[in-house]
């Protein structure tokens, strides 16, 4: 791998994180000097699908896509490298966050998740995870790990981690929207240590049905929470000129579905 990585006009730094499947490294690239993370892994049809998705998406919570190549045994994912903390770590640091930044954090999750859930072929990520949440050093959210993605009602494909997951989703049942928002709202509580808000509370109901519809409801419901607390237009401050365009329509479907 190290010769071929070298061929690619990449040069190894270190190892920045070990799954069941795969192992990301720090990459630098020696023409440009741009660092870059490169996920290997020996299940090449697993991380050609991820490799395709990321190539297709154009959201800030996702990382960019750089390269992707297969080789004897294994594949590889070049994109973009993000140095920060995981949010499994700042809570384990610090302890429950505060409602504001666990806000925060959570409509930027929200944000990119319902762009995610409206393309034209709608994709579900199916493992969002404290682990899979990446906190830059500037603050943004960053949603790592495509590897269970799937497409809007594929069936049988178990994935997810168990204590975000829905029950559902960990059996294999057919793949819909509501088994992102389950973990939406398991991701809400773990921020506020275990503490469940209105928001959380409606995500993680047993019945899909009975959950908000969409994620967009997610997404404006946090809006509208913080903007009665304080006073201010959220949508201008938290987010720029790109990300605003997944919130145009935010409102009215929230009221719709009072």
């Amino acid at each position: 791998m190290k010769d071929r990585l070298c061929e690619k006009g990449y040069e190894i730094l270190n190892i920045v994180g070990k799954g069941s499947f795969s192992t990301v490294y720090r990459l630098r690239e020696m023409k440009t000097g741009r660092h870059c993370a490169c996920k290997v892994s020996e299940n090449q049809k697993m991380l050609f699908r991820e490799a395709e998705l990321l190539r297709r998406l154009e959201h800030p919570l996702f990382p960019v896509f750089y390269d992707f190549w297969q080789q004897e045994k294994e594949a590889c994912l070049v994109m973009e490298y993000i140095a920060g903390t995981s949010l499994e770590k700042l809570v384990g640091d610090r302890g429950r966050l505060t409602d504001r930044r666990a806000s925060i954090i959570g409509l930027e999750l929200a944000s990119g998740l319902a762009y995610l859930h409206e393309l034209p072929i709608p994709i579900l990520h199916r493992d969002i995870t404290p682990g899979n949440i990446l906190i830059r050093q500037d603050g943004r959210v960053k949603l790592l790990d495509l590897g269970c993605a799937c497409a809007v009602g594929e069936k049988g494909i178990r994935a997810g981690t168990p204590g975000f997951a829905d029950p559902r989703q960990l059996k294999g049942s057919r793949a819909c929207e509501a088994g992102d928002i389950y973990a939406f709202g398991k991701i809400l509580q773990f921020m506020r240590g275990g503490r469940l808000c209105r928001l959380a509370e409606a995500c993680i109901r047993q019945q899909p049905g009975d959950r908000p519809g969409n994620m967009r409801i997610c997404l404006y419901a946090l809006m509208d929470c913080m903007e009665k607390e304080t006073e201010k237009n959220i949508t201008g401050i938290i987010f720029g000129r790109k990300e605003k365009e997944i919130c145009r329509n935010a409102k009215a479907v929230w009221k719709k579905s009072q």
